[in-house]
């Protein structure tokens, strides 16, 4: 169990690269490279933008976009969290943006024209979705009311999977926007469908010569992915125009929805490879929460989380992801990104929150063999389960599971 467990919190973590640029703290500074003392004075004349997960893929891109309009613009982080370039020409802030010990969030929320919250737990357990994804934007949303400018308004990034809850994640996101709806602050909550970077990660595999990893037989879910610069401006101009009464839009990225399958062919084409794959059965992914499913209904408190977890691999691996396409958002096309990546050949170190099934499907390709034969030995167990299906479904899963092949 404890390889497995490893296989699915491992892909829930992601380390920031630390690069030069302005900076300026609200609180006894730490060391920095180009520290500038007067980025601060400069917020003060105009009522600043305050972006929450200003570190991360989507965050990063938002204040790059704030900075190029010309807004004055707060980018809030954690405390010792790397600063990355996109950050240049922002204000940043290091605080605790989940209880706001210290009162650098209060601060740094004082007089704002608004709130664009990127934050997103990065593990997906249930304490810190409450914590973060719940907790910290709507403790931001509560100070906005309190001490932002007069009609300040609040952008919040969610997601379109929030439509279908089943983890933990999406009751947090859900309950964000209950809030949101209940107060009196002008908003839009902003679902789009993925990122291109989500649908990426095996990029570097398919490049180095390995096989890419389909579940299933790779046809049996869609996506329409958004740029990350798209996705920025969108969330940029909802500050903007953000209504009394709140809005939602889900959104998607440009041109019809694409299968794994597709977006695999889109990645050798660009390599220059002749395609290659391993194929893991659904029904594996089954096996493995039916497992820790039961293992949680045992003992919670030791299984809990690794139940979770099991449930987002699951989720992202099967679940479409599909939103409205709009123009005015849709000019970054999917195959530029993916020529990009080939021509990196390697993914850069951005947080995304949490593992979309291509972020899964790397690790199961790294660990095939354990992967397979830990999934045999979870299908056994899983037999013994008095709560599952029936034993005569579970043994013809486990038969599929046995069933993993390379083309």
């Amino acid at each position: 169990m404890l390889w497995l467990s490893g296989l699915l919190l491992g892909a829930l973590h992601a380390p920031h690269e630390l690069l030069p640029l302005r900076h300026a703290l609200l609180r006894e500074p730490r060391a920095h490279p180009a520290v500038c003392s007067s980025s601060r004075a400069a917020v003060v004349d105009t009522p600043p933008v305050v972006v929450l997960g200003a570190t991360g893929y989507i965050g990063k891109a938002v204040v790059s976009e704030l900075v190029a309009r010309g807004r004055p613009t707060i980018a809030f982080i954690r405390p010792g969290a790397s600063v990355p370039v996109e950050l240049e020409g922002a204000t940043v802030v290091e605080g605790d943006v989940e209880q706001d010990r210290g009162g650098h969030l209060t601060e740094a929320i004082k007089g704002a024209s608004g709130v664009i919250s990127c934050i997103s737990s990065r593990s997906g357990k249930k304490d810190e979705v409450w914590r973060v994804d719940y907790g910290a934007s709507e403790l931001a949303l509560r100070l906005l009311a309190e001490h932002g400018a007069d009609r300040a308004a609040y952008v919040l990034l969610s997601a379109i999977c929030v439509k279908n809850p089943v983890l933990h994640l999406h009751s947090a996101k859900l309950a964000v926007e209950k809030c949101l709806a209940e107060s009196d602050v002008p908003h839009v909550i902003v679902r789009p469908s993925a990122y291109f970077k989500s649908i990426s990660a095996q990029v570097p595999n398919v490049v180095a010569g390995k096989p890419y990893v389909l579940f299933g037989d790779g046809t049996h879910t869609k996506c329409n992915a958004m740029g990350q610069r798209d996705l920025a401006n969108l969330l940029v101009d909802s500050l903007d125009n953000a209504p009394t009464k709140g809005e939602i839009i889900e959104i998607g990225g440009p041109g019809v929805p694409i299968t794994p399958r597709r977006q695999s062919q889109l990645i050798f084409q660009m390599a220059g490879l002749e395609p290659k794959y391993v194929f893991v059965p659904l029904a594996l992914l089954d096996f493995i929460v039916n497992v820790f499913e039961f293992a949680e209904r045992v003992a919670p408190s030791i299984a809990s989380d690794l139940a979770e977890s099991a449930r987002i691999a699951r989720f992202y691996a099967t679940e479409d992801m599909i939103g409205p396409s709009n123009p005015t958002y849709g000019h970054e096309r999917i195959e530029d990104f993916y020529s990009s990546a080939v021509s990196r050949a390697q993914e850069s170190d951005e947080d995304l929150g949490l593992p979309a099934s291509s972020v899964l499907a790397s690790l199961v390709l790294s660990n095939s063999p354990l992967f397979i034969a830990g999934a045999l030995v979870f299908g056994i167990f899983s037999l013994f389960d008095p709560l599952s299906s029936s034993p005569q479904q579970a043994a013809t899963a486990l038969l599929a599971s046995s069933e993993m092949y390379q083309l």
